[in-house]
């Protein structure tokens, strides 16, 4: 059994809690003035991105993807 030393485990901790920190632009709105740019009637692009199409499970979530988008566009 491998016997780590207290300071590698905590320089090793430190570095995975830094890895996950968010940081936002100084030019982002905060999150209420973000959230009142958003709403309805305003048009919004969607991204999706496969990586390939080898598993049948893809065909059906772009099936859906593009049946949710023609009903978006329909109601408008």
């Amino acid at each position: 059994m491998h016997r780590f030393s207290r300071p590698a485990l905590l320089a090793v901790t430190a570095l995975a809690l830094a890895a996950c920190s968010v940081e936002q632009p100084e030019s982002a709105p905060p999150g209420d003035a973000a959230a009142a740019e958003c709403g309805p009637g305003r048009d919004y692009l969607i991204g999706m991105s496969q990586a390939n199409n080898a598993e049948p499970y893809r065909e059906v979530m772009n099936t859906d993807v593009e049946t949710a988008a023609a009903a978006v566009d329909a109601s408008r």
